[in-house]
């Protein structure tokens, strides 16, 4: 990159020969070569003082594709002259736009980007929009980490973005969000400067940078906010005022949307920045931690079925007070209706009406040592024993949180034959039906069952 210092500053490029001088109300031509290197391709966008093409380098391996943005001199090179200073400032990462080359002291001031081809974040989500389809949750939350990061990285060299949009965000060949445009960045040293305040950003301006009030790190947070809705609902929030006030809560427009997903984003756009997520980073957990339970929560949402059974406690019984084998035979029968049904998930430490109630109650009846290990130590011992032959391998626990509670979530895979639950020497074959799970101790049943579901 010409010129960029690691400090931001910009140093003076060697005089050349200046190869074009640009009309830039007129584009250059397919195939002509600019500045003596870089082939035009097409026109990828264009504005009142700036064309953008897509180019190959020719000096570059491989003759690399690049994005060559070109202006023309005055208020638009003064922009750029900042973005090659902030850019500088903040330096290389793998979901920030690179800066490969610039020249702004040409007649036809020009920069020089990494070529990404999947576009701008917007575009994506209407391309979407009019397709009638939407992001995927797994798609949304990679997404979000990737601005989190770049984000953090941001405010960690001591940058405040301005800026952050759905315009401002490409896309490359993967998929992977680059956060660009840089050209209203400030460091927090300027931030308290007048003069440098006012701006008229693409994306959502938190209130204190329309107030004229000094901004921090948690501007680029409200701005992050209405990013993530967009790309959630396909659509931008409302504009002006209190947007978490106006909006419409994405889980009402998607039913895959958690309500800790509504919460975190609305959070972002609070009013008072006070109310807002102290930095990228705590944004960043709590999308990982969402995410863990995502699927989860929209599972005890939709209640009962014949892939998905609540059981309240492993063995203690809440009537009566005390350990129950019966409890625990409930359980295992769930299990062994899954193993020969279909593919199901038991959820341990859930009532019947979907309220996660915890692990509470058997854990601190446990002789030994009162850990979700004892407690998983002990269902497995109950699994071998009780269901022949032995599905262990089919059967993974985990102890996710759900609002805040522990809970054992029980995943069981289909299994390739028939399993049996043994029961006082007399062996049941459990199965799934709707909601409820059947023990077929008739013989015939049992082998009509069998001849149907192993064919």
């Amino acid at each position: 990159m010409n010129g960029v210092t690691q400090t931001g500053c910009v140093e003076k490029e060697r005089k050349r020969p200046k190869k074009v001088t640009l009309i830039v109300d007129a584009s250059l031509p397919a195939g002509f070569v600019f500045a003596g290197r870089y082939r035009i391709e097409r026109v990828i966008a264009h504005g009142e003082r700036k064309w953008t093409y897509l180019a190959s380098d020719l000096k570059a391996k491989g003759h690399r594709r690049v994005a060559l943005a070109v202006m023309e001199p005055g208020p638009a090179s003064i922009a750029s002259q900042r973005e090659v200073e902030m850019m500088g400032t903040v330096g290389a990462h793998d979901c920030i736009v690179s800066l490969h080359d610039f020249d702004l002291e040409s007649p036809s001031p020009y920069l020089v980007f990494e070529y990404l081809p999947g576009g701008r974040l917007r575009d994506h989500c209407a391309d979407l929009a009019a397709q009638g389809s939407s992001v995927g949750l797994t798609d949304f939350f990679r997404t979000a980490r990737q601005l989190c990061r770049a984000l953090a990285h941001v405010h960690e060299r001591g940058v405040i973005h301005r800026d952050v949009a759905a315009t401002n965000v490409l896309l490359d060949e993967r998929g992977v969000a680059h956060l660009g445009d840089f050209d209203m960045a400030i460091s927090v040293e300027e931030a308290s400067l007048p003069d440098v305040v006012q701006l008229t950003p693409e994306g959502f301006a938190a209130p204190e940078l329309l107030s004229g009030a000094c901004p921090d790190h948690r501007a680029d947070l409200y701005a992050l906010g209405a990013v993530l809705y967009e790309l959630l609902t396909l659509a931008a929030p409302p504009g002006g005022g209190d947007i978490a006030t106006q909006a419409v809560q994405p889980s009402q427009l998607r039913k895959d949307v958690p309500p800790r997903l509504d919460a975190l984003i609305f959070s972002m756009m609070a009013a008072d920045r006070d109310d807002r997520p102290k930095n990228s980073e705590a944004v960043l957990d709590e999308l990982r931690d969402i995410e863990k339970t995502a699927d989860l929560e929209l599972l005890i949402a939709s209640g009962e079925s014949q892939s998905l059974e609540f059981k309240q406690t492993m063995r203690w019984d809440t009537s009566l007070q005390g350990n129950n084998p019966e409890v625990l035979k409930a359980c295992l029968r769930a299990v062994c209706a899954f193993l020969n049904t279909c593919d199901g998930t038991l959820l341990i430490g859930v009532a019947d009406w979907g309220e996660p109630m915890g692990l509470g109650d058997d854990l601190q009846h446990f002789s030994g040592k009162k850990t979700v290990d004892e407690f998983e130590l002990k269902f497995r011992s109950a699994l071998s024993a009780s269901i022949k032959p032995d599905p262990s391998k089919l059967v993974t626990l985990s102890f996710p949180h759900v609002h805040g509670i522990q809970i054992c979530r029980v995943a069981v895979s289909q299994a390739a034959r028939p399993m049996f639950l043994i029961d006082k020497g007399r062996a049941e074959l459990c199965t799934r039906k709707g909601n409820a799970t059947h023990s077929l101790t008739d013989v015939m049943q049992a082998h009509e069952y069998i001849r149907d579901h192993w064919r």
